[in-house]
């Protein structure tokens, strides 16, 4: 369940305070970072990251 949560709070900008962090920053440094142009860096990030995840806990508790 904590892996879940923790893949969970990367899928989006608002979904974990290090993200929003990191916004913030960029938006006072002039270089926003847009919702829709951070899920399309983080959606295939999150897909390799959950592939990865099963196969951890198919070999690990199969």
């Amino acid at each position: 369940m904590g892996r879940g949560a923790c893949l969970g709070g990367n899928g989006t900008l608002l979904d974990a305070g290090a993200n929003l962090t990191v916004a913030a920053f960029a938006e006072k440094a002039k270089q926003p970072i847009g919702f829709i142009a951070f899920i399309k860096i983080a959606f295939p990030i999150i897909i390799l990251t959950l592939m990865i995840t099963n196969i951890y806990i198919w070999l690990w508790y199969v």
